[in-house]
């Protein structure tokens, strides 16, 4: 069955809050998907896995069906995104959010977690990794998992979004990308409207740039 939609960890613990699952119940960890994983990935990053998440095999099942598809198609980089999800707190969630991306957008990616040195060795100007994604196009992708649902986001708009937009104009300016889209993920309530006015404010004219919520 194709993973048409990564079950996150939020998502696992609503489901067992509606349906009455106890957490002790006992699932299965599918062993079939968990041998082609292996196949494609460190099989050390992917035991790393099943040993954080060993409370949430259902988590598991899902994680493993969702990189399995991915890896059929092959795109450099998801090595990183494995190594992200067995972290936990926000790193987990946003290799949640990346997971989700890539499914939804496999055939236009050519590469994720892409090295800065890829595109430049000098990186003085702006000495951070480079883009969450490559598209075959040499557009790239930034992607965000905030939480709309906290109040930071409309108290602290203005300053959230100068470092965002700061970090995709450096895409377009110093690594040469011809664009850059700034994707915020849905699953966390609506974006506050204090919020995308200072976004579109920072963004002002330059088409460059965009953003959307997915």
């Amino acid at each position: 069955m194709g993973c048409s939609r990564l079950v996150t960890s939020q998502d696992l613990k609503q489901m067992q809050t509606s349906s009455g699952i106890d957490e002790t119940d006992t699932v299965q960890l599918d062993t079939q998907a968990l041998k082609i994983a292996a196949s494609h990935y460190d099989v050390d990053r992917i035991a790393e896995v099943v040993d954080f998440y060993s409370d949430a095999p259902d988590y598991v099942n899902a994680i493993v069906e969702c990189l399995n598809e991915v890896a059929e198609i092959g795109i450099t980089g998801m090595e990183e995104v494995v190594a992200d999800l067995m972290m936990g707190g926000q790193k987990a969630k946003g290799a949640e959010h990346q997971l989700s991306y890539i499914l939804k957008h496999k055939s236009e990616i050519a590469e994720v977690e892409v090295p800065r040195a890829m595109f430049r060795k000098d990186d003085s100007v702006y000495p951070t990794g480079g883009p969450d994604i490559l598209n075959k196009d040499g557009s790239v992708v930034e992607l965000k998992n905030y939480n709309f649902n906290s109040d930071h986001y409309r108290h602290h708009a203005e300053e959230t979004v100068a470092k965002v937009v700061k970090q995709a104009r450096d895409r377009v300016d110093n690594l040469g990308a011809p664009r850059a889209t700034i994707v915020f993920a849905g699953w966390h309530g609506s974006m506050p409207a204090e919020f995308e006015s200072a976004l579109n404010r920072a963004i002002g004219s330059d088409s460059r740039i965009d953003w959307r919520v997915e």
